[in-house]
């Protein structure tokens, strides 16, 4: 039997990319719904598979996140482990590390944050880590002032600053006129205390002082 070549043009393609983009829309609109609740979201991280659009597997992480830490912060910490103890955890994290190379610039951002938040930076998720790290240093001078401060914020809360703010505090260097104010405050954590003790890095001095 001879098979035709995948002709991307065809009808028949064209059918399947819309089809393929309906269920990626539909998925996500359930993740927002579940978004206030992490614990129903890794419910729905449960059920992804290989198959899993980016877009929804980075956005669970994402929510994942944003729904631990909408609890305040009295037992965030313990939070954040139990659900890291999760089979959902691991299977999310294994995703998205497969799928890194196709995420654009927001999804790379959002997804260090969220290990950031829940302080996700062990062993089990230093593959990821590293990954996202070293994605988001290859596209740095195409990231808006926006990725620049939280992708800073959260190598600095996981401890990372030394290695690689340098770099990053070049990147913010040249697009410091394009920050707003909530980008300078974000960019990175602890601005005022390193400051007012004199071991800011970096980055930390040029939000701080432009230089």
């Amino acid at each position: 039997m001879i098979v035709a070549p995948w002709d991307a043009s065809s009808p028949d393609a064209l059918l399947q990319v819309l089809r393929g983009a309906e269920v990626t829309r539909h998925q996500n609109k359930l993740i927002l719904r579940n978004a206030f609740d992490w614990r129903q979201l890794l419910e729905l991280a449960e059920k992804l598979n290989e198959e899993s659009h980016a877009l929804n597997v980075c956005t669970i992480l994402h929510r994942l996140a944003k729904g631990v830490a909408r609890e305040g912060p009295r037992g965030m910490s313990d939070r954040a482990r139990s659900l890291r103890s999760t089979f959902a955890w691991q299977r999310l994290t294994f995703l998205v590390e497969k799928l890194v190379a196709d995420l654009n610039n927001m999804e790379l951002t959002n997804c260090l944050w969220a290990l950031a938040v829940l302080e996700a930076n062990g062993p089990q998720e230093e593959a990821l880590l590293n990954s996202l790290i070293a994605a988001c240093s290859q596209y740095l001078s195409s990231f808006e002032p926006r990725n620049l401060a939280l992708s800073a914020w959260a190598l600095a809360k996981m401890g990372l600053e030394k290695q690689w703010c340098p770099r990053w505090a070049e990147a913010v260097a040249v697009k410091l006129q394009s920050f707003e104010t909530r980008d300078m405050t974000n960019a990175p954590g602890r601005p005022t205390r390193l400051a007012r003790d004199g071991r800011a890095s970096g980055l930390e001095r040029v939000i701080l002082y432009g230089i």
